[in-house]
């Protein structure tokens, strides 16, 4: 009987432990990263490179410093997250908005005789924001996209926000890569008044 006692106790508090975890989990704090963020692309750091083809990604931090100052417009609501570069949609960094949920969203556009699909996710990891996009491009004569699950030209696009000194300054690291490589470098921008 005192061994039943004993089982049951444990287990009341293993339940009532999993409550209050669960509960503190999920009032954690969601980082804000809407607003218009400044930086200067001289700063850029480059982290890593690797190529696959002559020069790969070696003329990406030039790209970066026609833009003086480098901004970056962010809308946030609870469900998403829209990032608009300096090219705006003509940038190759622009995707529809990520969903904030953990899931994979598919977009397939038709272009006429080809089409373009693009593969979005974000994954919390604390108080950090990973966001991922996978472009795919192919003719349709070729393959349709739901055949597609990775593609050799294909471009992903990794982006993890963190906001440091109060929400103040937002540090963004991207990585790249395609079939002519890979590049991975950090900005820190400051939130514009």
């Amino acid at each position: 009987m005192l061994g039943g006692r004993l089982i049951s106790a444990r287990v009341t508090a293993c339940v009532v432990t999993l409550m209050l975890w669960g509960s503190v989990a999920a009032a954690q704090v969601i980082p804000e990263f809407s607003g218009t963020w400044t930086a200067n692309p001289d700063r850029a750091v480059l982290l890593r490179r690797v190529d696959k083809t002559a020069n790969g990604w070696g003329n990406v931090l030039e790209g970066l410093r026609r833009f003086q100052p480098y901004r970056l417009r962010i809308i946030q609501s609870s469900g998403t997250l829209d990032i608009d570069f300096p090219q705006g949609p003509r940038s190759f960094l622009k995707t529809d908005p990520y969903p904030l949920d953990g899931a994979a969203a598919t977009h397939v556009r038709d272009m006429g005789e080809y089409w373009r699909k693009l593969i979005t996710e974000a994954k919390w990891d604390g108080r950090a924001l990973t966001l991922k996009a996978t472009h795919q491009v192919d003719w349709w004569t070729k393959a349709r996209p739901e055949e597609v699950a990775r593609q050799e030209t294909q471009v992903e696009t990794v982006f993890v926000l963190r906001l440091e000194q109060g929400g103040s300054r937002l540090v963004v690291e991207t990585a790249l890569s395609d079939e002519k490589g890979e590049a991975q470098y950090r900005m820190v921008f400051t939130k514009a008044s």
